[in-house]
């Protein structure tokens, strides 16, 4: 592992929390405005670019495509490394163009981007070479007059969408579904993600439940006497009964719950958050008109109120993939890991953890343009927050979440135990 990636104790972690100088986040959604010069233009595809790239091996810092053909004896491969994990960018872009079949042939074009913001001519880590053969090739920075930027980089950015066609060209998003059978309605199944996993494992973790047999049952730490907060494990512990827990959604720095919290009419929350539109609803309906026994509810379409709830359990958090298909998560630049909950096309309920760092925007897509039939989705709690707990698989899997990288943390801690104020716990109904 780099030396710049060696988890932190504990203590040494909130220090540094506490001190860091974080870097500024790009501003994605400035990237959709029209009036962009051609090197603004050229960083906002080079997030797109790097969003289909994948660590290749346990140095979380550099990534690639791997091999991409272009056509008969033509392909090229894009490589991005950073010098240390301090932003969700890297800070070098490679990409080469190949004659010959894929993993031999040679060198006929090789872009490099330092700093991903095109040719600036001042910046001596920036090249454009054009091969006479394998071995030699000519820089065509080297002395340019400045007047000839322009026309360097607009030969960059049409290289550049050849690339982005090409790889968008496949079609697949995550690896075929490896299902495991846990008990009756419910199985745990593994993927790994093609795309959109920018650092570290690209691995998908999956439980999914029938609400016949399971309910989402959410536990708060207020909730017990000693009020402690407790890792996932401590959770697991607490909880015998639990099939499976997981995390659940943001909280203030109090502890306390954001949003509703409900459990048997008392909630252990801060109420009805007016903003998000999220409800997860289980345990139910009691007494109530003919509803599924557990369901997101989206609050932009359909309202909440406490009053006209017939579900024994809510939990708030925020949407992130609504039943139309939209995705309600803003475009930004922040890596964590996740944990969200989805309802596919069959009723089924799901609970999604990604242990490597995406964007909550490309995890929607993630999540939108996978073959789950997922009909809506609901995000929790990220980063060190997430964290995972499912018994007997054969033995119990214990996941937490290692990444936050955005413009006021960045982090890789893979061996920290984040206690939580609350989770929501899988448990099998009574027959």
């Amino acid at each position: 592992m780099p030396s710049n990636q060696r988890p932190l104790c504990a203590a040494a972690f909130l220090a540094v929390f506490l001190i860091a100088q974080p870097l500024a986040a790009a501003d994605l959604p400035s990237c959709e405005e029209p009036a962009l010069s051609l090197p603004e233009k050229i960083r906002c595809e080079l997030w797109r670019l790097t969003g289909f790239m994948r660590a290749p091996d346990l140095d979380n810092l550099k990534r690639t495509t791997g091999p991409v053909i272009l056509g008969p004896d033509r392909w090229f491969q894009v490589e991005a490394d950073q010098d240390q994990l301090r932003s969700s960018w890297p800070d070098v872009v490679r990409i080469t163009f190949f004659s010959g079949q894929p993993g031999q042939g040679r060198p006929t074009e090789a872009i490099r981007d330092h700093g991903l913001n095109g040719f600036t001519g001042d910046d001596p880590g920036d090249a454009y070479r054009r091969y006479i053969n394998g071995e030699e090739s000519k820089n065509l920075l080297s002395d340019l007059e400045p007047t000839l930027l322009p026309g360097l980089n607009q030969e960059y950015w049409d290289r550049l969408n050849l690339v982005l066609e090409a790889l968008e060209k496949r079609s697949n998003v995550i690896s075929p579904w490896v299902w495991q059978r846990l008990a009756a309605g419910l199985e745990l199944g593994r993927a790994t993600a093609l795309r959109y996993i920018r650092l570290g494992d690209s691995s998908l973790t999956v439980l999914r439940f029938e609400p016949e047999f399971f309910s989402l049952v959410p536990k708060s730490h207020q909730e017990y006497e000693d009020k402690k907060l407790l890792d996932i494990e401590g959770w697991a512990a607490r909880s015998p009964e639990a099939a499976a827990l997981f995390n659940a959604g943001q909280y203030y720095p109090d502890k306390r719950y954001i949003g509703l919290l409900l459990k048997d009419g008392v909630d252990w929350g801060t109420g009805i958050h007016p903003v998000w539109k999220a409800m997860l609803l289980s345990g139910g309906p009691l007494g109530g008109p003919a509803l599924p026994l557990t369901r997101i509810l989206d609050m932009q379409f359909h309202p909440f109120t406490q009053a006209d709830n017939p579900y024994r359990y809510a939990l708030q958090s925020f949407m992130l993939l609504d039943a139309n298909g939209f995705i309600r998560v803003r475009r930004t630049d922040s890596l964590a890991s996740r944990t969200a909950v989805a309802q596919d096309d069959r009723g089924r309920m799901l609970v999604i953890f990604v242990s490597g760092a995406c964007t909550l925007q490309e995890l929607a897509q993630l999540l939108l343009r996978s073959d789950l039939g997922i009909k809506q989705a609901l995000a929790l709690d990220g980063g060190f927050q997430s964290q995972l707990y499912a018994r007997n698989v054969p033995k119990d899997l214990v996941a937490y979440g290692a990444w936050v990288v955005s413009d006021r943390n960045q982090y890789y801690l893979p061996t920290f135990k984040l206690p939580i104020p609350a989770v929501i716990a899988l448990v099998p109904l009574t027959r």
